[in-house]
């Protein structure tokens, strides 16, 4: 996948210094079988592709390490590679964290994510540089969103929200996972998700993220009718009208998609026995918004509910009219014509067999 093969590919950026002689690398003396790695993008001064004079410069040797053993942590020398970096740094997570930081500054997020990988190498598991390494993946993510493929974009949000979540489950109180989850659910449009995983950031967020939260509590107030939309969605898919019509009814004037709310209001209003009521929500979310083919099927089916079945064939002509490759508006106009007796019936049936064939319609076209 994508960021396997950039991991990988960043192996060009590696050379190796061969040693002449027995050499002493921290306390580590280290044989002319094991090379020095050296990043390229780290040279400076004087140094040269396999020349570094007489001295060896540590830092860029410690560098260099983390960076291989972040791409590449069966290396054949990494056992080597470990005992130098652990005899000449301190403070391996700090040292670690640093490199990913500065390389994430720089905007090279790919560099920044190698380094911060090595740690699966060479540290205990830290939540801390767990929750680094997936924010560097979401930047990656970002960064090359329009470069993706679709497949290469589902496995990396995926690989970012299981990231997240998997610190959850070893700590239930980060609130910075929740904060995260929050706007990638949002983003997904998984409003309800989105709500829920804020409120979580609410309650376990710390006195000193007084700014996080105000950022969130702005969100929660936008989110609060997508919340109800989709809570709505769920209940009319399970058939509990009632329950949708009262979630609906507590949608502020402020939500953008108001064709949508008066299309779900119809429904509702519709299966309740509200038919006049819900052929006028009907057409005003056909007033704003004409070219959706649900709209005019539930308008019709409103029609058909008041006994104005001529005034339904009609709204479907003038949809069709609008929205000539439906297949389900050229199916359902056909079906109404065959029930009320109008032989036109069979030019709409053919039409929606041309532009969805199957065996089903197929069976009724070769019987017209």
């Amino acid at each position: 996948m994508y960021l396997e093969k950039i991991v990988k590919d960043s192996l060009k950026n590696i050379v190796f210094l061969e040693l002449k002689s027995k050499t002493k690398v921290g306390n580590i003396e280290l044989d002319t079988e094991t090379p020095l790695p050296i990043n390229l993008n780290s040279l400076i001064g004087g140094i040269k592709k396999g020349k570094l004079g007489e001295n060896i410069n540590i830092e860029i040797i410690d560098e260099a390490i983390v960076y291989l053993l972040g791409i590449e942590p069966d290396f054949k020398y990494s056992d080597d590679y470990v005992k130098i970096i652990n005899s000449t740094i301190k403070n391996l997570k700090e040292y670690i964290m640093y490199l990913s930081y500065m390389a994430s500054k720089n905007s090279n997020y790919i560099d920044s994510y190698i380094y911060i990988k090595s740690a699966e190498l060479l540290l205990e598991y830290d939540e801390e540089v767990e929750f680094t390494k997936i924010n560097i993946i979401e930047k990656i993510y970002n960064e090359n969103l329009n470069k993706l493929k679709d497949d290469e974009k589902s496995k990396l949000l995926k690989d970012i929200i299981n990231g997240y979540e998997n610190i959850l489950k070893v700590n239930d109180k980060n609130s910075l996972c929740y904060y995260r989850l929050g706007f990638i659910n949002q983003g997904l449009k998984n409003y309800l998700k989105s709500k829920l995983y804020f409120e979580k950031f609410l309650n376990t967020a710390s006195e000193d993220m007084e700014v996080l939260k105000n950022e969130v509590r702005d969100n929660l107030q936008e989110l609060e009718d997508y919340a109800n939309i989709e809570t709505s969605q769920t209940y009319i898919s399970y058939g509990k009208f009632q329950e949708a019509y009262k979630i609906l009814q507590k949608v502020s004037d402020l939500y953008p998609n108001k064709d949508e709310l008066y299309y779900l209001f119809s429904i509702c209003q519709y299966n309740l026995g509200f038919k006049t009521e819900a052929l006028n929500s009907i057409e005003e979310a056909i007033k704003i918004n004409e070219k959706i083919e649900n709209y005019y099927n539930q308008k019709s089916i409103c029609l058909i509910s008041l006994g104005e079945e001529s005034l339904a064939v009609e709204n479907y002509k003038q949809a069709i009219d609008l929205i000539e490759d439906s297949y389900i508006l050229n199916y359902n106009l056909g079906m109404l014509l065959f029930n009320i007796g109008n032989i036109e019936y069979k030019e709409y049936l053919k039409k929606a067999y041309h532009i969805s064939p199957n065996d089903e319609l197929l069976k009724i076209v070769n019987e017209l």
